[in-house]
C-alpha cells in the first residue's frame, strides 16, 4: 500500500511550466463516497478570531487552508499542491475567496517523505513572494513543540463545506474538537494506516470537511495540527485525521528559520 517518493526534497515553483492535473480526488471532489479533505458544526467567526488562517486559492476557488507562521511562510498540507496552476494565497479575510490581501507564491516545499497514497507526512511549507504586514487581521501562530494528547481541545478553522452533502461556507468557521487517543483512531481506520505522524480529533458534530485541508489545528495558541483527511464530515464514528506538527518542528525551522515554542 505504501509507495515511497524519491528521497529528495520536492520544491515546486508556482510559476513553473507544468501540465495541470486534478488535486487528490480523495480530498477535493464533492463525492460523498470520497474521503473528506477535511468545518462542519462550529460557528461563523471574524478573521480576528483566527488571524493566522490563510486561504489557498486556485483560479478563484478556495481549495485549502494554511497557517501563517511568519511574514513570509505558511504551513499547509502537501496534498493541496498536486497542481499549482493559477494558485495564490489570501490572508486577513473573513470571507471565502475574497477580501483581505492577495499574495503570489514564491515556492512550495513538500516534505520529501510525503506519500500521496497513505497521506503520511502530509505537510508542506509555502513561501510568499512578498511579506505579510501584520495587524489584527493577519498575524502568525507559533509552532508547538508539544504533541496533542487525549483530553485536549483543539481549535480548527476554515472555509470548507459546512456538511458532507452541503456547499462550502461563504465565510470563516471555527470549531472546537477533542483529541482522540491513538488506539481508538487506529481502530476506526482499520483499513488505513494511522502513523505516528498523524493524530485524530473530533467526535461528531464539529469537524473539518472538504476545502479545509491544510488548515490549522491550535491548542493553547500554538499550531499542533494540519488538517489532512478522514471519512464522512461530522461523523460520530470517524474522527478527522491531522498531521502532527511537533514532529516537523526541526524541519520547519531548517527551511523557514521559525523556531518552535514550548
Amino acid at each position: 500500500m505504501y509507495r515511497p517518493l524519491p528521497a529528495l526534497l520536492l520544491i515546486i515553483s508556482a510559476f513553473a511550466a507544468m501540465s495541470p492535473r486534478l488535486v487528490d480526488a480523495k480530498v477535493f471532489l464533492d463525492d460523498t463516497n470520497m474521503m473528506k479533505g477535511r468545518i462542519t458544526g462550529g460557528d461563523y467567526a471574524p478573521i480576528t478570531q483566527a488571524p493566522y488562517q490563510a486561504q489557498i486559492v486556485q483560479q478563484g476557488q478556495t481549495i485549502c487552508g494554511a497557517a501563517i507562521i511568519s511574514a513570509e511562510w505558511l504551513v499547509s498540507a502537501a496534498h493541496c499542491f498536486g497542481d499549482t496552476y493559477g494558485i495564490y494565497v489570501i490572508t486577513g479575510s473573513t470571507f471565502r475567496g475574497r477580501g483581505g490581501r492577495r499574495h503570489l507564491i514564491d515556492r512550495v516545499i513538500i516534505h520529501r517523505n510525503y506519500d500521496e497514497v497513505t497521506n503520511d507526512h502530509d505537510i508542506c511549507l509555502v513561501k510568499l513572494s512578498t511579506p505579510i504586514k501584520f495587524n489584527e487581521y493577519q498575524r502568525p501562530v507559533p509552532i508547538s513543540k508539544t504533541p496533542p494528547k487525549p483530553g485536549d481541545t483543539m481549535i480548527i478553522s476554515g472555509y470548507g463545506k459546512v456538511a458532507e452533502r452541503r456547499g462550502a461556507s461563504p465565510m470563516l468557521k471555527i470549531a472546537d474538537v477533542p483529541i482522540v487517543d491513538q488506539a481508538t483512531c487506529a481502530k476506526r481506520y482499520i483499513n488505513d494506516p494511522i502513523t505516528n505522524n498523524m493524530f485524530c480529533a473530533g467526535r461528531g458534530g464539529n469537524d473539518a470537511c472538504q476545502g479545509d485541508s491544510g488548515g490549522p489545528g491550535v491548542i493553547d495558541d500554538k499550531l499542533v495540527g494540519v488538517v489532512s483527511s478522514g471519512m464522512d464530515c461530522g461523523s460520530t464514528f470517524y474522527p478527522g485525521i491531522y498531521t502532527r506538527v511537533h514532529r516537523y518542528a526541526g524541519w520547519i525551522q531548517q527551511h523557514t528559520g521559525v523556531a518552535p515554542k514550548s
